[in-house]
């Protein structure tokens, strides 16, 4: 059973810079990156990814249930640059592995977008 929860943004960023972690793309992420265009077929990385938790702010976060234990494992969203958003799945443990990335459906930006507006976000 899959459970998941709302998780404030900054508890998430703690964990993310609490200690330097290398960074794993799985082969269905970079897969899935390449199916979906956002990077190009020689590329073997995902850059976005890497800038956006590395510089950038997240606008929501929700932690999922692991089967690991020591593994934490969330759900990421970060305004693109094109509109929208990214969603990335991520786990941490004593790395950082990207599991999946993809863009966000307009349904669900409008539900983003109206969840930070009522919070005072934006």
């Amino acid at each position: 059973m899959m459970i998941e929860s709302l998780i404030d943004v900054n508890v998430f960023l703690k964990l993310l810079k609490e200690k330097k972690r290398e960074i794993l793309f799985t082969a269905h992420a970079v897969s899935q990156a390449k199916n979906r265009n956002l990077i190009g077929e020689d590329e073997a990385g995902i850059g976005i990814f890497v800038q956006d938790i590395t510089l950038g702010m997240p606008h929501r976060v929700v932690e999922q249930s692991s089967e690991k234990p020591g593994e934490r494992k969330f759900k990421a969203y970060y305004l693109s640059s094109s509109g929208g958003y990214m969603c990335y799945i991520l786990t941490m443990d004593g790395q950082i592995s990207l599991i999946t990335i993809y863009r966000t459906s307009k349904r669900l930006q409008k539900n983003i977008y109206k969840y930070r507006k009522a919070r005072g976000y934006g």
